[in-house]
C-alpha cells in the first residue's frame, strides 16, 4: 500500500465501543499523507477527543442516509 492510499472503515454494523476501538487502532498506524474515513451510525465525539491527543486533525459530516462520515489525518509538520 502506498502512503497516500486512503483507508475506509465501515463501522456502522458494530456496537459501541467497537467503532471507537477499531478507529483508534487504525489511527495509531496512520502514516503521514494517509487519511482514514470512518463511517459510523453516530457522531463519534469520543473518537475526536482521542484524535486530538494523537495530534490528528479531522472533519465530519452527516451523510444524507443518516450515518456519519469522519475523515482524519496527521497535522501538517512545521
Amino acid at each position: 500500500m502506498q502512503t497516500n492510499d486512503p483507508i475506509i472503515l465501515d463501522l456502522r454494523h458494530l456496537e459501541p465501543p467497537e467503532p471507537l476501538r477499531v478507529a483508534l487502532e487504525a489511527a495509531s498506524r496512520l502514516e503521514r499523507g494517509q487519511t482514514i474515513t470512518a463511517l459510523t451510525r453516530f457522531r463519534p465525539v469520543h473518537l475526536f477527543e482521542q484524535l486530538q491527543t494523537m495530534d490528528l486533525e479531522w472533519e465530519d459530516e452527516e451523510a444524507p442516509e443518516g450515518h456519519w462520515v469522519s475523515t482524519f489525518w496527521h497535522q501538517p509538520q512545521n
